[in-house]
């Protein structure tokens, strides 16, 4: 179940973001994150689905939920995804 969820999330975001839009240091929309930081700290861990060319957002548990809210509410719009207060949505580690 994870690896369909993610891949949804995945093709969501490659089908809205071409190589030429997506630098490995700038996310759409990291700029309209970072200002809305301070007013998301109660939300600690949520993902945050932010639209870069409105400021739009929508906040959930889990990535799948706040994708499918986003597309359900926001038809055609691409969203940024973002983990309040983490560097990542998700940390990949090797087992030993």
């Amino acid at each position: 179940m994870a690896f369909v969820y993610m891949a949804f999330v995945d093709v969501v975001v490659a089908r809205c973001y071409n190589n030429s839009t997506m630098q490995p240091s700038r996310l759409p929309g990291e700029k309209i994150y970072k200002r809305l930081k301070s007013r998301l700290k109660g939300h600690k861990g949520e993902i945050v689905a932010i639209d870069p060319k409105t400021g739009r957002y929508i906040l959930g548990e889990d990535e799948l939920a706040v994708a499918l809210r986003a597309r359900q509410e926001y038809p055609g719009t691409c969203f940024s995804f973002f983990r309040i207060g983490y560097p990542a949505i998700h940390k990949f580690r090797r087992q030993e």
